[in-house]
């Protein structure tokens, strides 16, 4: 179980340029939106309410990454301090953008996300799945049969490239 009001920081992470566009909406639709249903004041199910922090690139990733770090770091705030996401996610951002080369804010990710959100709604998004769809089920094929539908064998190993 999880007590009430304990701060759970969850990081995500992928290697260098291999989310594109559309898997960056997909994870922040996913992701943003995480308790949205009605889980977050559930009486049965997990208690989570998502907050978004930021989202901060650099060439590695970086030590200051990992939750276990990131946990260790606001141990030294008080308890007070870790359940108020108010305070919480101004000093997370702080630490992420100072070690990271670039960085997205609170607010722009907030505000990302609310747009999709709206896109989603208005099924604007739907051919941008069609499309995503067909390139994502190729890289399927290629990556785990080793070969595409058509039956050619892949020679090397695949990369996803939606433009």
């Amino acid at each position: 179980f999880i007590l009430p009001g304990t701060l759970m920081v969850q990081v995500l992470s992928t290697r260098g340029r291999l989310l594109p566009p559309e898997g960056l909406d997909h994870l922040m639709l996913s992701v943003g939106l995480a308790g949205a249903y009605g889980g977050q004041t559930s009486v049965t199910g997990t208690n989570i309410r998502t907050h978004l922090v930021g989202i901060f690139a650099d060439k590695f990733e970086k030590a200051v990454s990992s939750p276990y770090e990131l946990v260790k770091l606001l141990s030294t705030q008080s308890e007070e301090f870790r359940k108020n996401p108010d305070q919480v996610i101004p000093l997370l951002h702080q630490l992420m953008s100072n070690a990271h080369e670039s960085s997205i804010s609170t607010q722009e990710c907030q505000t990302y996300l609310n747009s999709l959100l709206e896109r989603f709604e208005s099924n604007e998004l739907r051919s941008q799945y069609e499309q995503a769809a067909r390139k994502v089920g190729e890289l399927f094929d290629l990556w785990f049969v080793g070969k595409t539908k058509a039956g050619k064998a892949a020679t090397a190993q695949p990369e996803l490239n939606i433009e």
